[in-house]
């Protein structure tokens, strides 16, 4: 195992660790039990920022998303048609171009939040929150990356708590547009 895996696990725990051990009505709770509950809660805060430059997980938050990355969650293949509050995991190639000659160097899923989506000539951009990567190049997560939606194969996504509710995907939305003005011609 890795120092990352290491701390990755430790991370995992301390997060299961503070969902578990919340009061339940059953079992009366004092102020000293809750008091002890704060202070384990601030102390596994404070170990995930000092890991974050290694594992890139800065908070509980963080990694809650990270849990909910399974690839057993990721049912729904969506292509290009995300919305914004998507969570969704995609491949993408990576390519050294740091040089005059470009070099390629493998392949990263990546896992993220869709923020926002703006058009891009004839493409669509996606600006998203990385919940977790993996292959060459890690990125941290929380960091925010833009895609053109081309750019993102092989796209699945976690389904919606109700679905009804999805909006309307950027692109859909935009050739039903089309198509309704080329009928109206």
């Amino acid at each position: 195992m890795t120092k990352k895996d290491i701390l990755m696990e430790v991370a995992t725990s301390l997060y299961l660790l503070m969902t578990f051990s919340k009061p339940t009505p059953s079992l009366p709770w004092d102020e000293i039990d809750e008091k002890i509950l704060e202070n384990t809660q601030k102390k596994a805060e404070a170990a995930l920022r000092m890991a974050e430059p290694v594992i890139g997980i800065m908070n509980m938050r963080t990694v809650q998303d990270f849990l909910e990355t399974r690839e057993d969650n990721f049912t729904i293949s969506c292509g290009v048609e995300m919305v914004k509050g998507d969570k969704v995991r995609f491949e993408e190639n990576v390519f050294d171009n740091r040089n005059r000659s470009c070099r390629y160097l493998g392949q990263r899923i990546i896992y993220a939040e869709i923020r926002d989506i703006h058009q891009e000539g004839r493409d669509c951009l996606f600006t998203m929150r990385i919940i977790s990567t993996q292959g060459v190049w890690p990125l941290y997560a929380g960091t925010e990356i833009r895609r053109l939606a081309r750019n993102t194969r092989q796209a699945r996504r976690i389904p919606w708590p109700d679905e009804n509710k999805r909006p309307i995907p950027f692109i859909s939305a935009n050739q039903q547009r089309k198509e309704a003005s080329l009928t109206a011609q």
